[in-house]
């Protein structure tokens, strides 16, 4: 499993542990100084300057200790709900953590045209650092966004499930899949609600879209400029749907069109991304060997007289140069061999992705 922080499988064991002393006494402290250290005779005046567990007075924090122990962290006392907002949401009133299949469509809902434009045109996500703040008790606050890095998480909604209701208020969105998701289900109000929850960094395919006034949605296209490995391609690439699809609807058609529209690229960039993982492999081998060479001049006081004296021969110096040169010319020849592959790659896909747009042209023999 990739490193990534929590998520998949992880983010599910994150979510059984549930809220435990050893990974959370320092967040609910605050809660038990505002509103319960009355209760073990302690005044919240003298204990609002502690902020971790480890600070506070033996006694204070053995009754707190006891106190969160025995806590019922899903109940409905006012006051907890007013301060739980925002900070532990992830684990209140939330149940059945399930981890999604790799190919599920998810879609994020924006207000703003230029937001949900830049996601597209950039295909990155600036996730949020914060967990809990999945889902908001009371508020609408605008989360927090960790700046210029595609990391944290992304909050968003089965795009098959979406429904014209949950559009409203929304005016465009951004279409995307994400392996290792989480779908995590939650009592909104009198009825159970889910998020879907993703690592920000495995975020792909990411589609712009308006919604209409009857909650469906119109794909458009953007172009999105190569960066690293990747070509300069527009996203969708081929098969943009003309009419406005509902979000079930258009799953099936994403799924139906899929390789015309960004199956293409996933194969020119995996050929590429494999090509260039090989290539480095050879280099840093070469590398590494250099690396490992003893600087003899660290070694011996003067590197003219050992040579004068025979103890390295000219032979086996010329030999040697003659095998770094050797090494050189074959390292240039093979990435030269490199860049002509990956053209031939992508000539190749082209060629067949013009043919299957051809077969749809009746005007074309």
């Amino acid at each position: 499993m990739k490193a990534n922080k929590l998520i998949g499988i992880r983010l599910i064991n994150y979510f059984e542990d549930g809220i435990n002393f050893k990974d959370h006494a320092s967040k609910v402290l605050d809660f038990w100084i505002q509103f319960k250290c009355r209760d073990f005779g302690f005044h919240p005046l003298i204990l609002s300057k502690f902020k971790y567990v480890e600070e506070l007075p033996n006694d204070a924090k053995e009754a707190y200790k006891g106190w969160f122990e025995s806590y019922d962290f899903q109940n409905e006392d006012k006051d907890w709900v007013k301060w739980l907002d925002g900070k532990l949401n992830f684990f209140y009133k939330t149940n059945s953590p399930k981890e999604m299949p790799e190919d599920t469509w998810y879609v994020y809902l924006v207000k703003a045209e230029e937001k949900a434009r830049e996601i597209c045109e950039e295909q990155i996500f600036h996730g949020n650092p914060n967990i809990d703040s999945f889902w908001k008790l009371d508020t609408n606050t605008k989360s927090a966004e960790v700046a210029g890095r595609r990391n944290g998480y992304v909050f968003s909604i089965e795009l098959s499930k979406t429904t014209p209701l949950e559009t409203k208020g929304f005016y465009w969105a951004v279409a995307f899949q994400a392996p290792e998701s989480v779908k995590l289900y939650y009592q909104d109000g009198d009825k159970e609600s889910s998020k879907i929850i993703s690592w920000a960094a495995n975020c792909k395919h990411m589609t712009l879209m308006q919604i209409t006034s009857k909650g469906r949605f119109i794909v458009k296209q953007v172009f999105v400029k190569g960066k690293g490995n990747k070509e300069d391609r527009n996203v969708p690439q081929e098969n943009i749907p003309e009419k406005a699809y509902l979000g079930h609807a258009l799953v099936q058609y994403f799924d139906k069109y899929y390789y015309n529209m960004y199956g293409i690229w996933d194969e020119i960039d995996e050929e590429i991304k494999a090509v260039k993982e090989s290539t480095n492999q050879r280099r840093n081998a070469v590398n590494t060997m250099n690396d490992e060479e003893v600087d003899v001049g660290k070694i011996i006081r003067d590197i003219n007289d050992f040579i004068e004296h025979g103890n390295v021969s000219k032979d086996k110096r010329e030999f040697n140069k003659k095998v770094r040169k050797n090494i050189r010319e074959k390292n240039k020849f093979r990435e030269r061999e490199i860049r002509k592959k990956i053209r031939e790659a992508k000539k190749s896909l082209r060629k067949k992705e013009r043919r299957e747009r051809n077969k749809m042209n009746p005007f074309i023999r």
